[in-house]
């Protein structure tokens, strides 16, 4: 889950509508005062969530601004890179509300763009949504994304299991809980299985091989036997069809013999009428023919004539035709010579207006791409002297870094000064001791005996404890000036110290300040070379494609060190345009005469068709009337052979005027023959000769049929059928046999396939029983889970200590609590214990630990579960910290700045909190909250 914007009206301190948007950058600051609202916006995400604030669940209506009515709050979100909205919305009087929506982009237009998912208007609906697709409760949303302010160590001082909740939740341990739930509800459905299968084994009819193969025996004997019976009924049959078959065969044989006598004494009466039909049938067909033939010889002779006469017309006419085709071959040669030299000149000029195309084209963006890769060059100079003076700030900052008095020097000058003033006062203590032992021992000069102890007082003794006092006091007093000494020159060095930290702390602000600068200088030259480049790269896109190869054969990925095209180059350019233009007028004009030229050629062929007589049609016709008689010619001489070959040969030959006499001579014997042929008499002998055919095919028929009938069944057909009945009855109780016999065998084979099919579905439900038993114990809390929490746990572990030792200088470093290897307890996860650098190489539990110390784990272990789980099937991908950083000294907090920095290569959203302007000025994106009339506002900020 990724934020991407809040929105807040009513809500708290948040009096009127207030909105931020975290896209486009990844890690935002929200800085302000204490008490000007920053927290209050991420009480309304995980209202906009759960419905759960810092306060709890209840007493909702206390966050509502105590001058509204309402509130408002949107939470907008990214969940494998689609965006959602939660919205709630409650008033003092109203029932409160609640919906999710998806933002839609290819909505139609006019139509809004957020769509709201099914059921999730209702509480449930809403928190199984959230429950599916974020899957984080509220505990470990506020454990791993969100580090509440004052709340950072919750999950180092979390119960075991609230921490195996987060873990499981991060892992996604519920699927295989879900997936060992199955499995068991499978287990005990195969176990189930197996149990009723094992009955149902029991109970069923058990067929072994030798009784089916017994059964098999009786049905194939009993099929043997039904067989044979069914044989000899039809064996029966076909003899008693045999029999009436050659009853009828011989009836029928007599009625044919009959019929063939009679046929023959019919066609004798009719042979003599059909000798006659036939000769006047010959004289009837030659008489037709030669009269044919003798038109067909006078209509050649008369053609023959029109093509002589037409022939020499078409000559004559043909030769007056070849003198005007050679003067229009002559202008037609001059007009295709004006019109080749006019292609020409056209595309000469059009080559000439498209390379002006071409030039126009590719002239505007060449000097474009000229002006802006010089001013990229420009940029990429002045980027070059901004890097060349940050890298003399850096190692002027470096330098600083160095000459500044470490905090062991400047404790150890302290410490200097502290011990020269000690020193002082015990030197001056002694001296003051000394003095007054003086003083009491000059009060008791004179008397003979010591007031103190009683003993004689010799003079000798009082001159040398005098003299020994007075000693000790100038001893004392020289000390004390030495101390004094000492603490001047202690004191003076650690003000020199602390004014030469002062001094170079200012000097390093003032180099930081122009690295900044010169890091904004950098960034603008940089968007400014980006600009020129996709100008660069537009020009490239619209030039030819000639040119672009020319400036280079794909994009240039550095195109200030391109050279194409050069200034001469592109004067030559334009000097080449400006000729081409010359050109086009030059071509323009030569166009304009040739044409001229051409209009004038084609006037005259047009008069020349004009004038030319109408020989061309006359010629025209006499070769279609010549085409015309040729094709009459050929089919007359056709018909001619044609005819001739259907007639004897003593008709063939002859004039027209002998081929009529012999025709008027055959119409004469026609005469004679056709009194004698009568035609009906032909028909009648031709059908009886049929008939006789087909009588004596019929008659053929009858005697094969006859031989085929064996001799057995040459007999009366009544006592074949007494034989056929008495076989039909023992067919019959055959058949009854095998039908009882094949369903004793079904019967028995069913039993048998019924018994071995529960048999292998026993085998096969206890053998899934048996994976389902393993797949159950592989998937238990003692197993798998077991492995990922521990795996999950190891890896958050690791990755924590990454980030802790960037976050600590490697002074601090976490361990899991030793298990002794038992997989008993497996809840028991994330036990840590910590190691510092003063425990001297001991480990202690975290909850032992300082504040800052304690934050700083909490940072590193949770950012390491959400390196971990972006990893997995639910990737956290974002982190938010509210406050916490004012525990972390001057040091520390540079430490934590950097490494949230570096946060932004695996996390896509880090959003920080803070009060201190210090901190919040080391990020340049973000928002600062204020307190402006009453209420809350957002102003964002971009530095």
């Amino acid at each position: 889950m990724i934020p991407e914007r809040i929105y807040v009206e009513g809500f708290l301190c948040y009096r009127e509508p207030q909105e931020a948007h975290f896209g486009g950058y990844t890690l935002w600051m929200l800085a302000g005062p204490n008490g000007s609202g920053k927290s209050a916006l991420f009480d309304a995400v995980t209202f906009a969530l759960y419905g759960q604030h810092r306060g709890g669940r209840h007493q909702a209506r206390g966050l509502i601004n105590r001058e509204r009515d309402g509130f408002v709050v949107e939470f907008d979100f990214l969940i494998d890179d689609r965006r959602y909205r939660a919205r709630r919305t409650l008033s003092r009087l109203g029932r409160p509300t609640r919906q999710l929506y998806q933002y839609d982009s290819e909505a139609e237009p006019g139509l809004t763009m957020w769509r709201e998912l099914p059921e999730t208007h209702t509480e449930q609906g809403f928190t199984d949504w959230v429950r599916e697709h974020v899957a984080l409760t509220y505990e470990t949303f506020t454990a791993s994304v969100l580090l509440l302010q004052g709340k950072a160590d919750n999950l180092l001082l979390a119960s075991p299991a609230q921490r195996h909740a987060l873990l499981c939740q991060v892992v996604g341990v519920e699927r295989f809980e879900l997936m060992e739930q199955r499995a068991r509800q499978h287990l005990a459905e195969a176990q189930g299985a197996v149990a009723n299968l094992n009955r149902q084994l029991k109970l069923a009819p058990r067929v072994t091989r030798e009784q089916l193969h017994a059964f098999r025996q009786a049905v194939e004997r009993a099929g043997d036997d039904d067989r044979e019976a069914t044989a000899r009924v039809e064996q029966w049959k076909c003899r008693v069809e045999q029999a009436e078959l050659w009853t009828e065969l011989q009836r029928r044989h007599g009625q044919l013999e009959e019929a063939i006598d009679a046929c023959l004494a019919r066609c004798k009466q009719l042979e003599d009428l059909d000798a006659r039909h036939d000769r006047l049938t010959l004289l009837r067909e030659s008489a037709d023919k030669l009269a044919t033939l003798c038109e067909c010889r006078a209509r050649i002779a008369q053609c023959r004539l029109i093509l002589e006469r037409e022939t020499a017309e078409q000559d004559r006419l043909r030769g007056e035709a070849a003198m005007w085709e050679r003067e229009a071959a002559e202008r037609e040669c001059l007009l295709q010579r004006a019109e080749q030299q006019l292609e020409r000149s056209l595309a000469r000029h059009q080559c000439l207006l498209q390379q002006r195309a071409d030039t126009t084209v590719a002239l505007s963006p060449l000097q474009r791409l000229a002006r802006v890769r010089e001013r990229l060059r420009d940029t990429r100079q002045k980027v070059a002297r901004l890097n060349g003076s940050r890298d003399r700030w850096c190692r002027e900052h470096d330098a600083i870094a160095a000459a500044v008095p470490t905090t062991e020097e400047l404790a150890a000058a302290r410490g200097a000064a502290q011990e020269a003033r000690q020193q002082l006062v015990r030197d001056q203590a002694s001296a003051r001791q000394i003095r007054q032992q003086l003083e009491r021992f000059q009060s008791v000069a004179g008397e003979q005996t010591c007031r103190y102890c009683r003993q004689l007082l010799p003079e000798s003794h009082v001159c040398e404890e005098r003299a020994r006092l007075a000693r000790e006091v100038a001893a004392a007093q020289q000390r004390a000036a030495e101390a004094e000494r000492m603490l001047a020159s202690a004191e003076k060095q650690s003000r020199t110290r602390e004014h030469q930290l002062a001094a170079l702390q200012t000097q390093r602000t003032s180099v930081e300040d122009r690295l900044r600068e010169a890091a904004a200088e950098l960034h603008a030259c940089r968007q400014l070379d980006d600009e020129c480049c996709r100008q660069c790269a537009e020009a490239y896109q619209e030039l030819p494609g000639d040119y672009r190869h020319r400036l280079a054969p794909d994009t240039p990925h550095d195109w200030a060190a391109t050279t194409y095209p050069t200034p001469e180059e592109l004067a030559s350019l334009a000097e080449t345009q400006r000729t081409v233009e010359a050109e086009l007028r030059e071509t323009a004009g030569d166009i304009s005469r040739q044409k001229s030229l051409a209009t004038e050629l084609t006037a005259a062929r047009r008069r020349a068709a004009e004038q030319q007589p109408p020989r061309t049609g006359r010629i025209q016709q006499l070769a279609v009337r010549h085409a015309e008689m040729i094709g009459e010619l050929r089919r007359l001489r056709e018909l001619e052979v044609a005819t001739c070959g259907t007639l004897p040969p003593e008709w063939r030959d002859g004039s027209p005027e002998a081929l009529a006499a012999q025709l008027r001579e055959l119409e004469r014997e026609q005469a004679s023959v056709r009194a004698l042929a009568h035609p009906a008499g032909r028909t009648a002998l031709h059908d009886t000769r049929v008939r006789l055919d087909s009588l004596i095919g019929q008659r053929q028929v009858v005697l094969d049929q006859q031989q085929q009938i064996p001799a057995e069944a040459r007999c009366d057909s009544g006592s074949a059928r007494q034989a056929l009945e008495a076989a039909i009855a023992a067919a019959r109780g055959a058949a009854t046999a095998r039908r009882e016999a094949a369903s004793a065998e079904t019967r028995a084979t069913e039993h048998a396939r019924q018994y071995r099919l529960l048999a292998d579905e026993l085998r096969a439900n206890d053998r899934q029983r048996a994976l389902w038993h393993k797949l159950a114990r592989l998937l238990d809390r003692e197993h798998l889970q077991y492995e990922m929490l521990r795996t999950a746990e190891r890896a958050i572990v690791d990755y924590a200590n990454v980030i802790l030792d960037r976050l600590t200088c490697g002074q601090l470093h976490v361990e899991l609590r030793g298990r002794g290897g038992s997989r008993v307890g497996s809840a028991r996860v994330l036990e840590l214990i910590a190691r510092t650098a003063a425990s001297a190489g001991g480990y202690q539990d975290v909850a032992f630990l300082s504040g800052s110390q304690k934050f700083r784990v909490a940072v590193g272990l949770s950012l390491a579960i959400g390196q971990f789980a972006s990893r997995t099937r639910r990737p956290v991908q974002a982190v938010i910290i509210d406050e916490g950083f004012g525990c972390l000294d001057s040091v520390n907090r540079q430490v934590m700045i950097q490494e949230l920095q570096n946060l932004r290569s695996y996390l896509r959203r880090i959003l920080l909190v803070s009060h201190q302007d210090e901190f919040a000025s080391a990020f340049p994106d973000g928002y600062r909250c204020e307190i402006i009339d009453g209420a809350s506002r957002l102003t964002p900020f971009h530095r």
